[in-house]
């Protein structure tokens, strides 16, 4: 994990956490407002809305954006080498507006017993040269960096894509070029402030104007047309739609029955108004809303007759859900995770007689309703949170999926229940137990394992694998998530020639000397860690049934040599870094599966591949 720093130097600053709050609040106020006036076109846009955004409220969240005696921090990270322009673009953005805005900045300040230093440079020198210029790719932001003599090699990056300069169309590639010789960027906010102080701008592409299309006749609209009835399909054959399909989508309503409104899709912004408000007329029996920061269930939601499926997490929603949830009365499986530990969830939702997949609540014990079943039994149950030992209602449960109900059932319970999947990092099973998939969290799996004939698929966040793994001889699929391994931690691997899946995830280690030739029947590989092709585990390249190899974005020019030595090859960082273990049983359960759909509204990526 990388990034960069801004530093605002105060002369005297607030002795008094809640005065430091307070200013740092302020400053950051002030700063965001200016970049958003400033930040003209989408592809800006799509950074501040999204990427800006999030590091804003985790830095005043979690304490890594700071005030104190002698500076206000802002810190901007790379995600592990994928937002490393959007860290550059964002340092860039504060440094611009904080210089322009210092006057102002110190009278605030002041408001909080603060000093600001001397500023740290003119606004003119910033605007005439950067080291990671920033030009448009499209109607992308790329960035790069500032070199003397860019040949078509240079690099830039979009998002957490890197490109070659040969990418960019020969008409503005020299255009580009002269960018990246002079440091000077391109971006909204520099052209802007630029033209505030009459400085010349940097040269932007030029675009032929279009022609206005001529208007279409309306055609009579579908909404009045659609009837739920008529369009029952099967989840497993619906097809995936997403908010990229909304003319498809509001020409052709009756599709929508498996809908995707992430927010990723979106950068930033809200979905219209007309997608909106066309939900109701749609069939959608499974719809994701993961990331979309919405605050409040859109009442068209509860308007859903046929929803089955609802995947909630990270949506934001402060107060939870109302009684209108109720309405939902097909609603099968709810994901609430990674919301405000503030949330309210009515009851009125755990009274739902189909519902039987329930992941995310929180709190600290589990609400009455949710075990007093009155019809449908629970399947899949999230008990991450709850730590005191459950009621008889919660022993006597029949779960095929359980997360983190360590504290909350024993190991007793778990073994009489018919459990497929297992997420734990203390419960035990008795050996024979026809478990299928296991997620352990610890130093080191434990011996029991080893006594679980129907071991399929196996996630571990562990420091080093036991010698005994390659025993299990009918693992099909192994995820490691391991912190500065070293290559005898991992060794095991070189004899496990069972398995088709192989994810392995080496935080901060520089190298993997393994040797992974013995893995013939390894269709799907995936490996984070490290940066340079020589430094991955040996053997690749000659696997016969590999068909497919995700890594992450690598350093300078080491991408193109891992796509040359695999051609199954996709170098792309967001492949690899949604692994957990119910997103693995997700993958893995029938097309169609609650479970399945849940894991996919999360990793649309990747998880086809499996």
């Amino acid at each position: 994990m990388g990034g960069v720093v801004y530093f605002i130097p105060l002369e005297r600053g607030p002795h008094e956490a809640a005065q430091q709050k307070a200013l740092l609040e302020t400053i950051w106020g002030v700063l965001s407002r200016r970049i958003n006036s400033l930040a003209k076109r989408k592809g800006l846009r799509d950074i501040t809305g999204a990427y800006l955004a999030m590091e804003a409220g985790d830095g005043l969240m979690d304490g890594s954006w700071f005030a104190d005696e002698r500076n206000i921090t802002f810190s901007f990270g790379d995600a592990a080498g994928l937002c490393v322009g959007e860290a550059d673009a964002s340092w860039h953005w504060t440094e611009l507006v904080a210089l322009e805005m210092w006057d102002v900045l110190s009278e605030r300040a002041r408001l909080h017993g603060a000093e600001l230093g001397p500023r740290p440079r003119s606004l003119e020198a910033a605007l005439a040269k950067n080291d990671h210029p920033i030009f448009y790719f499209g109607t992308k932001l790329a960035v790069t960096s500032a070199h003397p003599d860019p040949g078509d090699d240079h690099e830039f990056r979009v998002f957490d894509s890197v490109y070659p300069l040969a990418k960019v169309p020969a008409a503005d590639r020299e255009r580009v070029r002269a960018l990246v010789r002079g440091g000077l960027c391109a971006c909204d906010l520099c052209q802007a402030l630029r033209a505030k102080l009459s400085l010349p701008l940097a040269p932007e592409a030029v675009r032929p104007k279009r022609e206005p299309k001529p208007k279409a006749k309306a055609k009579p609209t579908a909404k009045a047309q659609v009837t739920h009835a008529t369009t029952h399909t099967d989840l497993a054959s619906a097809k995936y739609l997403t908010a990229l399909d909304a003319k498809h989508i509001l020409a052709h309503p009756e599709d929508a029955v498996v809908l995707d409104l992430g927010g990723r899709w979106f950068a930033g912004k809200s979905i219209s108004p007309k997608l909106r408000s066309a939900l109701p007329s749609m069939p959608i029996r499974a719809l994701g809303l993961y990331h979309h920061r919405i605050r409040e269930l859109w009442p068209e939601v509860y308007e859903l007759s046929d929803l089955e499926i609802l995947y909630l997490y990270d949506t934001n929603i402060p107060r939870g859900l109302p009684p209108e949830v109720g309405r939902l009365e097909k609603l099968r499986a709810i994901d609430l995770g990674y919301n405000s530990r503030s949330a309210r969830w009515d009851p009125a939702l755990f009274r739902i007689p189909t519902l039987e997949v329930v992941l995310g609540l929180g709190g600290d014990e589990p609400p009455p309703d949710l075990l007093a079943r009155p019809a449908r039994p629970l399947r899949v149950l999230d008990m991450g949170s709850w730590r005191r030992p459950g009621s008889k209602a919660a022993r006597e449960l029949r779960l095929e999926a359980a997360i983190y109900p360590d504290g909350f059932l024993t190991s007793d319970d778990m073994a009489r229940m018919p459990l497929r999947f297992l997420w734990t990092s203390k419960a035990t099973l008795p050996e024979g137990h026809p478990l299928e998939t296991l997620g352990f969290d610890g130093d080191e799996l434990p011996r029991w394992v080893a006594g679980l004939p129907a071991l399929r698929h196996l996630h571990l966040s562990v420091k080093r694998l036991p010698d005994w793994l390659p025993e299990l001889s009918g693992l099909e699929t192994l995820v490691v998530h391991t912190y500065r391994a070293d290559a005898d931690a991992l060794r095991p691997l070189e004899r496990m020639r069972a398995l088709r899946r192989l994810g392995l995830f080496a935080f901060d280690t520089i190298a993997l000397p393994l040797d992974l030739s013995c893995l013939e029947r390894l269709e799907l590989l995936a490996i984070y860690g490290p940066l340079r092709w020589a430094d991955m585990p040996r053997g690749i390249p000659g696997l016969p049934a590999l068909r497919r190899f995700f890594s992450r974005i690598l350093t300078s020019g080491e991408d193109a040599k891992v796509e040359r030595a695999v051609p199954s090859a996709i170098v792309d960082g967001n492949m690899v870094r949604h692994w957990n273990p119910f997103d693995l049983y997700g993958a893995l359960s029938a097309p169609g599966s609650a479970e399945r759909l849940l894991a996919k509204f999360r990793n649309e990526h990747w998880l086809d591949d499996f």
